[in-house]
């Protein structure tokens, strides 16, 4: 699965662009099936943007951000046809990103480090 997509974000009155959204924004996703009941997928994200915060209440842009990318990565288990264990890791390489702040804080807000989870459902 592959997808991307440009946002230009600019206030139509003044001309004045909107900085709090990336400029693009590309998803890749990979999966791969072991069995009929063991599934692994890999999704990345990537944002490109220009600035870490947005001009907000008079403010100004305070500084230049880096490329967001993230790769997440998501084991699924049918331990039964009524029962799936999913084990995800996200941010697998622990990458330091930010998202876009529209309040000028300064770097951007901080994404993620990352985590783990396990979620265990029973369907009846």
């Amino acid at each position: 699965e592959l997808d991307c997509v440009g946002i230009e974000s600019k206030n139509t009155d003044t001309g004045q662009d909107y900085n709090a959204f990336p400029h693009w924004i590309a998803n890749l996703g990979v999966g791969y099936g072991f069995s009929e009941s063991l599934d692994l997928f890999f999704n990345s994200r990537y944002f490109d943007r220009q600035v870490a915060s947005a001009e907000f209440l008079g403010g100004t842009t305070i500084e230049s951000a880096s490329p967001f990318l993230q790769v997440d990565a998501v084991l699924q288990w049918a331990v039964e046809p009524n029962v799936m264990l999913l084990f995800a890791v996200r941010n697998v390489f622990d990458r330091s990103n930010s998202y876009p702040s529209t309040t000028n804080h300064e770097g951007g807000l901080p994404g993620n480090a990352r985590n783990a989870s396990v979620r265990l459902s029973y369907q009846y």
